[in-house]
Protein backbone atom coordinates (compact mmCIF):
# COMPACT_ATOMS: atom_id res chain seq x y z
CA UNK A 1 0.00 0.00 0.00
CA UNK A 2 1.48 3.08 -0.97
CA UNK A 3 1.57 5.88 1.80
CA UNK A 4 -0.91 7.89 -0.07
CA UNK A 5 -3.44 5.30 0.10
CA UNK A 6 -2.11 4.63 3.91
CA UNK A 7 -3.84 8.00 4.57
CA UNK A 8 -6.61 8.02 2.68
CA UNK A 9 -7.24 4.54 4.50
CA UNK A 10 -6.14 4.97 7.81
CA UNK A 11 -6.85 9.23 8.07
CA UNK A 12 -3.17 8.90 9.29
CA UNK A 13 0.31 9.62 7.95
CA UNK A 14 2.97 6.91 7.93
CA UNK A 15 5.09 8.77 10.05
CA UNK A 16 2.63 9.44 12.56
CA UNK A 17 1.36 5.66 12.92
CA UNK A 18 5.64 4.90 12.94
CA UNK A 19 5.87 6.87 15.89
CA UNK A 20 2.58 5.95 17.51
CA UNK A 21 3.87 2.33 17.04
CA UNK A 22 7.67 3.38 18.71
CA UNK A 23 5.65 5.22 21.34
CA UNK A 24 3.21 1.55 21.89
CA UNK A 25 5.96 -0.58 21.87
CA UNK A 26 8.01 1.51 24.47
CA UNK A 27 4.82 0.17 26.52
CA UNK A 28 4.41 -3.04 26.00
CA UNK A 29 6.16 -5.63 23.39
CA UNK A 30 3.79 -8.25 23.96
CA UNK A 31 1.71 -9.71 21.35
CA UNK A 32 -2.19 -9.49 21.77
CA UNK A 33 -3.55 -13.43 22.37
CA UNK A 34 -7.32 -13.96 22.46
CA UNK A 35 -7.40 -18.30 22.52
CA UNK A 36 -5.47 -19.29 20.28
CA UNK A 37 -4.93 -15.96 18.30
CA UNK A 38 -2.03 -14.13 18.47
CA UNK A 39 -2.01 -10.33 17.02
CA UNK A 40 1.12 -8.23 16.67
CA UNK A 41 0.91 -4.59 18.48
CA UNK A 42 1.25 -3.56 14.59
CA UNK A 43 -1.92 -5.36 13.38
CA UNK A 44 -3.49 -4.52 16.35
CA UNK A 45 -3.06 -0.75 16.02
CA UNK A 46 -3.99 -0.35 11.94
CA UNK A 47 -7.21 -2.48 13.37
CA UNK A 48 -7.74 -0.18 16.20
CA UNK A 49 -7.25 3.06 14.46
CA UNK A 50 -9.47 1.46 11.48
CA UNK A 51 -11.96 0.76 13.88
CA UNK A 52 -11.84 4.12 15.22
CA UNK A 53 -11.71 6.55 12.44
CA UNK A 54 -14.18 4.83 9.76
CA UNK A 55 -18.03 4.36 10.38
CA UNK A 56 -17.60 0.49 9.60
CA UNK A 57 -19.10 -2.02 12.08
CA UNK A 58 -17.27 -4.16 14.15
CA UNK A 59 -18.30 -7.22 11.71
CA UNK A 60 -17.01 -4.97 8.47
CA UNK A 61 -13.39 -5.15 10.33
CA UNK A 62 -13.64 -8.70 11.55
CA UNK A 63 -13.78 -9.43 7.83
CA UNK A 64 -11.27 -7.05 6.51
CA UNK A 65 -8.72 -8.15 9.04
CA UNK A 66 -9.52 -11.89 9.26
CA UNK A 67 -10.29 -12.21 12.85
CA UNK A 68 -12.71 -13.06 14.83
CA UNK A 69 -15.13 -10.99 16.77
CA UNK A 70 -13.69 -12.15 20.37
CA UNK A 71 -10.42 -11.08 19.07
CA UNK A 72 -11.41 -7.89 17.62
CA UNK A 73 -12.88 -6.98 20.79
CA UNK A 74 -10.11 -8.13 22.58
CA UNK A 75 -7.50 -6.47 20.55
CA UNK A 76 -9.99 -2.71 20.61
CA UNK A 77 -9.90 -2.58 24.51
CA UNK A 78 -6.37 -3.89 24.46
CA UNK A 79 -5.14 -0.97 22.36
CA UNK A 80 -7.39 1.76 23.26
CA UNK A 81 -5.78 1.03 27.25
CA UNK A 82 -2.76 1.12 26.01
CA UNK A 83 -3.44 4.42 24.05
CA UNK A 84 -4.90 5.94 27.46
CA UNK A 85 -1.33 5.03 29.08
CA UNK A 86 0.68 6.30 26.40
CA UNK A 87 -1.36 9.90 26.80
CA UNK A 88 -1.08 9.66 30.45
CA UNK A 89 3.22 9.79 30.14
CA UNK A 90 3.42 12.53 26.90
CA UNK A 91 -0.07 14.03 27.09
CA UNK A 92 -0.52 13.99 23.52
CA UNK A 93 -4.04 14.86 23.70
CA UNK A 94 -4.77 16.66 27.09
CA UNK A 95 -8.15 19.36 28.22
CA UNK A 96 -6.63 22.90 29.17
CA UNK A 97 -5.22 23.36 32.64
CA UNK A 98 -8.42 23.83 34.94
CA UNK A 99 -7.61 27.94 35.35
CA UNK A 100 -7.15 27.75 31.23
CA UNK A 101 -10.46 26.02 30.92
CA UNK A 102 -12.14 28.53 33.54
CA UNK A 103 -10.67 31.12 30.95
CA UNK A 104 -11.99 29.81 28.11
CA UNK A 105 -15.57 28.96 29.47
CA UNK A 106 -15.70 32.33 31.15
CA UNK A 107 -14.77 33.45 27.65
CA UNK A 108 -17.60 31.20 25.95
CA UNK A 109 -20.21 32.38 27.84
CA UNK A 110 -19.81 36.10 27.80
CA UNK A 111 -19.76 36.27 23.95
CA UNK A 112 -22.44 33.86 23.73
CA UNK A 113 -24.05 33.06 26.83
CA UNK A 114 -23.63 29.60 26.54
CA UNK A 115 -22.12 27.69 29.78
CA UNK A 116 -19.23 24.73 29.65
CA UNK A 117 -18.07 25.13 26.22
CA UNK A 118 -14.60 24.67 25.94
CA UNK A 119 -14.01 24.57 21.99
CA UNK A 120 -16.19 25.21 19.13
CA UNK A 121 -16.53 22.93 15.74
CA UNK A 122 -17.61 22.47 12.67
CA UNK A 123 -16.85 21.87 8.88
CA UNK A 124 -17.49 22.97 5.63
CA UNK A 125 -17.15 22.35 2.26
CA UNK A 126 -14.14 23.61 -0.06
CA UNK A 127 -15.02 23.81 -3.23
CA UNK A 128 -12.69 22.30 -5.90
CA UNK A 129 -12.07 21.47 -9.53
CA UNK A 130 -12.78 18.49 -10.42
CA UNK A 131 -9.91 15.95 -9.91
CA UNK A 132 -8.38 13.99 -12.79
CA UNK A 133 -9.29 10.19 -10.93
CA UNK A 134 -11.92 9.51 -8.74
CA UNK A 135 -13.71 12.79 -9.40
CA UNK A 136 -17.31 11.23 -8.76
CA UNK A 137 -15.97 10.60 -5.00
CA UNK A 138 -15.43 14.55 -4.73
CA UNK A 139 -18.83 15.47 -5.80
CA UNK A 140 -20.67 16.19 -2.39
CA UNK A 141 -24.61 16.43 -1.85
CA UNK A 142 -25.09 19.83 -3.33
CA UNK A 143 -24.01 18.49 -6.57
CA UNK A 144 -20.20 20.17 -6.87
CA UNK A 145 -16.84 19.17 -6.38
CA UNK A 146 -15.28 19.48 -2.79
CA UNK A 147 -13.32 18.37 0.32
CA UNK A 148 -14.08 18.63 3.64
CA UNK A 149 -12.73 21.21 5.97
CA UNK A 150 -12.92 20.73 10.43
CA UNK A 151 -12.13 23.28 11.89
CA UNK A 152 -11.92 23.94 16.43
CA UNK A 153 -11.45 26.96 17.49
CA UNK A 154 -11.44 28.32 20.88
CA UNK A 155 -12.86 30.93 22.82
CA UNK A 156 -10.41 34.21 20.99
CA UNK A 157 -11.71 32.09 17.84
CA UNK A 158 -8.14 30.91 17.21
CA UNK A 159 -8.03 27.46 15.23
CA UNK A 160 -6.71 25.05 17.47
CA UNK A 161 -7.10 22.39 14.64
CA UNK A 162 -7.53 21.79 11.31
CA UNK A 163 -8.32 18.77 9.23
CA UNK A 164 -8.99 18.63 5.29
CA UNK A 165 -8.85 16.31 2.89
CA UNK A 166 -11.85 14.14 2.72
CA UNK A 167 -13.70 13.69 -0.27
CA UNK A 168 -17.32 15.82 -0.35
CA UNK A 169 -19.03 12.97 -0.46
CA UNK A 170 -17.92 11.13 2.03
CA UNK A 171 -20.48 12.23 5.38
CA UNK A 172 -19.08 15.46 7.34
CA UNK A 173 -19.57 13.06 10.49
CA UNK A 174 -16.49 11.03 9.31
CA UNK A 175 -14.62 14.22 10.54
CA UNK A 176 -15.85 14.33 14.06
Amino acid sequence: MSTNQFKIHFRLNVDVFEILLQKLHSIDRKRITVGHSEISIDKGCMIMIWYLGNLESLRSVVNRFCISKSTCWAVLYRMCKLLLEINSHHQIIAWPSQAKAKTIIGKFKRRCGMPGIIDAVDGTHIRINAPKEHHCSYINRKNYHSILLQGVCDSDLLFIDIYTGQPGSVHDATLF
